[in-house]
């Protein structure tokens, strides 16, 4: 990455083992933080390679995810590009999706819900059935619908870090976006089938807790805070992580927090309106702004005076949780100063 920077997506992985009656034992998470990297002209990531439901404010899936466009304010050509929806199928009453023309039996989607009551995920899981291109080398590897990786993965190809909590070995396997499909592929991918001992026919629902933007990276510190303060907060919408710039906190003049297009495209409205920032009991009136014609939105007036009166500096994270239950928008604000992490 120049600069730099990086962008870390989180995910977790669960894994349902396959048994003759199909009802498999439940393994332990996976952590999955993907890092996007600059690509060349060809589409080539400058890393080298070894060896849904649908959303509304009023949803109760929820997700941590953390995005932002490029300080420069141009347009981004990800953010305005359309993806089909042909390579993703949700299940009815459901928060899960499965690639299209991927079934499971009743004793599958049984142990599939029963998980999913179990973890309580906060957004839509992907459900992964495993097959022999999957799991067998020489190139195995795991397609993600385009739909699903438009909100949950990011925009360019990706460096991904798979842990098992409590464990300290990792794996790297690589996301690739590709017109004719998004994988996770490589070496390291199959390190991780052959190490846990993933199988044909096990189940992998994929469940992502938060996203970061092109330009932020968690430390290590910060993710054990802000996935310490998921456990505490009653999620009815995603937890938007934010980390202060200084366009967000007027270093340069400015005082405009942009959200995140993956973010704003799937919870927020599409129009202009009153937004209310609660933190410690006080409230402060914004207003959600949309620029330019990718719709991207922006919380401009009122944002300046929460900026001062809560001495919000560059580097201090801010966590927006979406409160759904309110007839005015409102938000939540928890903040992490940079000097706790």
């Amino acid at each position: 990455m120049s600069n730099g920077e990086q962008t870390a997506f989180t995910m977790m992985i669960h894994v349902l083992r396959k048994a003759n009656t199909n009802h498999a034992p439940v393994g332990g998470p996976v952590h999955v933080h993907v890092k996007e990297e600059q690509s060349d002209a060809s589409g080539r990531s400058d890393g080298s390679q070894s060896g849904h439901s649908g959303h509304s404010r009023s949803v109760r899936k929820t997700a941590a995810i953390s995005s932002s466009a490029d300080e420069s304010g141009e347009d981004s050509a990800s953010e305005c590009d359309s993806f089909e929806s042909d390579d993703v199928r949700t299940p009815p009453e459901h928060d899960y999706v499965l690639l299209l023309r991927s079934y499971l039996d009743e004793a599958q989607k049984e142990k599939v819900v029963m998980l999913l009551q179990d973890i309580q995920p906060k957004t839509t899981v992907f459900v992964a059935i495993m097959k022999k291109s999957n799991v067998e080398p020489p190139y195995a590897s795991l397609q993600i619908p385009r739909k699903y990786a438009v909100i949950h993965f990011p925009h360019e190809n990706a460096s991904v870090t798979l842990e098992r909590p409590g464990e300290s070995k990792k794996w790297h396997p690589r996301f690739y976006k590709r017109a004719s499909g998004h994988r996770i592929r490589g070496q390291q991918w199959f390190d991780f089938v052959c190490d846990n001992h993933v199988e044909e026919g096990d189940i992998c629902p994929f469940v992502p807790p938060y996203i970061l933007p092109q330009n932020s990276c968690l430390s290590p510190l910060q993710q054990i805070i802000v996935e310490d303060k998921m456990q505490t907060i009653q999620l009815e919408a995603p937890l938007y992580v934010a980390i202060m710039k200084n366009s967000s906190v007027g270093v340069n003049g400015h005082y405009v927090l942009e959200f995140g297009a993956q973010y704003a495209d799937t919870y927020l409205p599409k129009r202009e309106e009153p937004i209310l920032l609660q933190h410690k009991g006080k409230i402060w009136h914004t207003k959600l702004r949309i620029w330019s014609r990718c719709m991207r939105r922006v919380l401009d007036c009122g944002w300046r005076k929460f900026v001062r009166d809560n001495r919000l500096q560059v580097g201090d994270t801010c966590l927006f949780e979406l409160k759904n239950y309110r007839k005015k928008l409102t938000m939540t604000v928890h903040i992490i100063p940079s000097d706790q992490c």
